[in-house]
């Protein structure tokens, strides 16, 4: 985890925000590099550079797309950074999304900026095709050939289903779904690839997506049905298969879906029907494809300024984790006082024990001086009183008969 809170400190100790490594990447490529949003926005407060390319060229966009970091790719985006940027290897961040197979990433990146990126060259004259056939990236490639078949401006994209929809080709709707791409997805007047089709009168392929799983239920921005298109169309083939079994409990009750049945053409052919294993991987491909569209329609829903409550619940967590933190730094701050005291203390006994010790070595010292002249005053004392007095030695032997 980013310790985005050092960051701050750092800055507001005048840290320079935009210093380099040893190879010119500065603390953005690394946040960047390892998916830390939250250390982007506190580098961002303190005007770190956000485009500032390191030695190689890469800038922080390419090193989040290197590592598939959609997070922190959203991040530049809604900031006005360059998606696009090449560095001096002629490498977008989509070839190194393409390289490191980050689908999610590619999808992003073709979204969110101009088709022209699909035909940006390497220094080895490789496009972002050219690098998923290389690397064998087979997903990745099938999508990139649909893209580049596709229009795809800004923000009012032409999706790709619906494009494929729209022709009525068959093979790239179902390379599109196989790939996870969402059925029900809406465009900007959301339509889903069902409307497009009825739109453009292909029964072949209302007849597939129906048998996919499209929503027939689903309305555009302004309340039609697939049906309704169809009939506005004047596409009574695509009308035919996308007809109500019971219009009158949709004009009651409102739940449309409630009000289909079968495929929608009126004829259960044995060869639709699913095994319980079929229909266990057609649920779990769905649920994968929900999955991811969930994650975008998150990352979107954040982009626009939303709060989800998950998002709020991991404040609350970092906030907690934060004064939990604080409270442990005020009490190892406080311990280490007490134990600065004790050690000052403890310092000043073991002074007072070597002075004592010096003392009771001198006091020693003196005792051993005082034993040896007491025992030296003795031994004279003795001799003393051992030597005999002449005097009393003559008369003694005068007496002696």
């Amino acid at each position: 985890m980013g310790h985005y809170a050092l960051v701050e400190v750092l800055a507001e100790a005048r840290a320079s925000i935009n210093s380099r490594d040893e190879a010119g990447s500065t603390p953005t490529h690394k946040a960047a590099a390892h998916g830390h949003r939250l250390c982007l926005q506190q580098l961002l407060r303190f005007r770190a550079n956000l485009n500032q390319a390191d030695d190689r060229g890469w800038t922080p966009v390419h090193a989040a797309a290197f590592h598939g970091h959609l997070n922190c790719i959203t991040f530049f985006r809604q900031h006005d950074v360059d998606l696009s940027s090449v560095d001096k290897d002629g490498y977008t961040p989509l070839h190194y999304a393409v390289a490191e197979n980050h689908f999610r990433t590619v999808k992003y990146l073709l979204k969110h900026c101009t088709q022209s990126i699909l035909a940006t060259e390497t220094v080895q004259g490789e496009t972002p095709l050219d690098l998923a056939v290389r690397l064998s990236r087979k997903k990745i490639r099938r999508y990139l050939e649909f893209a580049t078949e596709a229009t795809i401006e800004g923000g009012d994209d032409q999706l790709l289903l619906h494009s494929a929809a729209a022709r009525g080709d068959l093979d790239t709707i179902k390379r599109l779904l196989d790939d996870g791409v969402f059925i029900d997805l809406h465009d900007s007047t959301g339509s889903t690839a069902l409307h497009a089709a009825a739109a453009s009168g292909h029964s072949a392929a209302v007849r597939y997506l129906v048998r996919r799983g499209a929503n027939r239920a689903a309305c555009n921005f302004y309340g039609e049905l697939a049906y309704d298109v169809a009939l506005r169309c004047n596409s009574k083939e695509c009308a035919s298969l996308l007809e109500p079994r019971d219009p009158d409990t949709i004009a009651l009750t409102g739940r449309v879906a409630d009000a289909y049945g079968g495929d929608g053409n009126g004829d259960d052919d044995e060869e639709d029907e699913e095994t319980p294993a079929q229909r266990q991987t057609r649920l779990r491909e769905h649920i994968t494809r929900l999955t991811e569209e969930l994650q975008l329609a998150k990352i979107e829903f954040r982009e626009s300024g939303g709060r989800l409550a998950e998002d709020v619940e991991a404040e609350l967590e970092e906030q907690r984790r934060q004064q939990h933190l604080t409270a442990l730094t005020d009490r190892v701050a406080v311990l280490d006082g007490e134990l600065t005291r004790e050690r000052t203390k403890r310092e000043h006994l073991e002074r007072v024990l070597q002075q004592s010790s010096e003392y009771i070595t001198e006091l020693t010292a003196r005792l051993h001086r005082f034993e040896d002249a007491h025992r030296e005053a003795l031994t004279r004392v003795y001799w003393l009183e051992r030597k005999p007095v002449r005097g009393r030695t003559r008369t003694h032997r005068a007496r002696t008969p």
